[in-house]
């Protein structure tokens, strides 16, 4: 379970998610390829379902459902 102490971690948190969110968007195809492989989807999804209320409400969570959106339309051809 993710501990998040007070406001101003939340907003640093979600700024940092934020900052994932845009190189998800932004980066090469092989950044959001090595983030897959480096468990970083599962980790995003542990990090919601490990959400209490008072953070689900918060912007991070919003940051969160963000890069799950960005690596969701990301597309790989082969």
């Amino acid at each position: 379970m993710f501990i998040i102490r007070d406001n101003d971690e939340i907003e640093s948190r979600t700024q940092l998610v934020d900052s994932l969110k845009t190189a998800l968007r932004t980066q090469p195809m092989s950044f959001v390829l090595r983030f897959i492989e480096v468990d970083g989807l599962n980790c995003l999804l542990n990090f919601l379902k490990s959400m209490d209320y008072r953070i689900a409400q918060s912007p991070i969570h919003t940051s969160v459902i963000g890069c799950l959106k960005a690596l969701m339309n990301s597309v790989v051809s082969y």
